[in-house]
């Protein structure tokens, strides 16, 4: 899998768990801050088993990162906190807060950051 992930975003540190993984450089080619956060596409997608959701902050905020279903309920509550500046790798393991397997589907993961509640929303895929 890390030949993969390599394949996608060559500049990146080998990973060895989940949680910060470097210092953020979210800024686009001519030097411009692009904004105080980065949500990636998870990874692979679709999924059958387990994904990877990574995301980069700029400073030290609040985070809530959640996975909702077609129908816009909530599915699993990844991630919900104060977390410092850097790059975070998140696995979802494609089940519901209750433990039960989610079906499959198109599900949305949302982040969102700080006291204004900055937010980003992605689409993903799961297939059993």
């Amino acid at each position: 899998m890390w030949f993969a992930w390599a394949a996608y975003w060559p500049e990146t540190e080998i990973w060895n768990g989940e949680g910060l993984l470097a210092s953020p450089t979210a800024v686009d080619g001519d030097g411009i801050l692009q904004r105080d956060f980065v949500l990636g596409q998870n990874f692979p997608n679709p999924f059958n088993a387990t994904t990877l959701i990574c995301y980069q902050l700029l400073a030290t905020t609040a985070v809530s990162l959640v996975v909702y279903n077609s129908a816009g309920q909530l599915v699993r509550d990844l991630v919900a906190g104060y977390q410092q500046a850097g790059v975070y790798i998140q696995r979802w393991d494609g089940r519901t807060e209750s433990g039960a397997d989610a079906s499959s589907g198109t599900y949305f993961y949302r982040l969102k950051i700080g006291a204004n509640e900055q937010q980003l929303t992605r689409s993903m895929a799961l297939v059993r």
